[in-house]
């Protein structure tokens, strides 16, 4: 059986998701628009996200606060995302597609969008993976071989064309990572740190108050205790007693 890991992607080159779940928009000249002062332009049309939203409030008005009805949130996300101006050398620009970066309104219609394909793939697909997860713009799932999960990719990026899935296959030892974890080919857990990964944290000697370094200790520990099998834990233990070492801690 093969796991693999799935990565979302926004075609429009507007906006990708990124891993913490932030909307990152790549404003190119195409996406701009020169405004007046006034601010006064017609309403853009709805994005697939916003559409998206729309779709999910009217099926389900239960999610909405009482007396809230869907048509009222749709003209909020409509204003919110019609009024997304800033200034660039000494211009009012208005951006038409995609989302202000740092909006938590970006961030929930993105979330919606990826929720609507992932469940119509999983519910549509002919031959859907053995197993499913998801969190943000991340999937782990569990196929048969490396067939199987290559033609699910297919499929899913059959269903949209404003988001694209990549699929990254376990490395050769077996292992695939997933969020922070390292999942091994026995099927257990470990700590994953990314290449990039500096192990650069709050030096002891800086002035930050001491409960922000005792807590520095403390998520550490707490993530290898929860995250690692017993087999693993005294490695990632005995890892971050040499970083804390490294960054100062006595």
């Amino acid at each position: 059986m093969n796991s693999t890991i799935l990565k979302c992607w926004n075609t429009s080159r507007m906006a990708h998701i990124h891993p913490s779940g932030k909307i990152l928009p790549h404003r190119s000249p195409r996406s701009l628009t020169k405004s007046s002062k006034s601010f006064s332009r017609k309403r853009r049309s709805p994005s697939n996200s916003w559409r998206s939203a729309r779709q999910e409030f009217q099926q389900h008005p239960e999610l909405l606060p009482t007396n809230v009805s869907a048509a009222t949130v749709d003209s909020l996300i409509g204003f919110c995302l019609d009024n997304s101006y800033f200034e660039y050398d000494h211009q009012f620009y208005a951006q038409n597609r995609g989302g202000p970066m740092g909006s938590p309104l970006t961030v929930e219609l993105a979330e919606i969008r990826v929720a609507q394909i992932e469940t119509l793939a999983l519910t549509s697909s002919p031959d859907p993976p053995f197993l499913y997860r998801d969190f943000v713009d991340g999937g782990f799932g569990r196929f048969r071989d490396r067939d199987h999960a290559n033609t699910y990719l297919e499929f899913v990026n059959s269903l949209s064309s404003d988001l694209v899935y990549t699929i990254e296959h376990p490395h050769t030892d077996g292992s695939l990572p997933f969020l922070d974890v390292l999942i091994h080919r026995d099927n257990t857990n470990s700590v994953y740190r990314k290449p990039t990964h500096t192990d650069k944290y709050t030096h002891y000697s800086t002035a930050a108050p001491q409960n922000t370094k005792d807590a520095l200790i403390r998520s550490l520990t707490t993530r290898a205790y929860k995250l690692c099998f017993p087999h693993h834990l005294t490695k990632e233990l005995a890892h971050i007693r040499q970083v804390l070492l490294d960054n100062g801690y006595p």
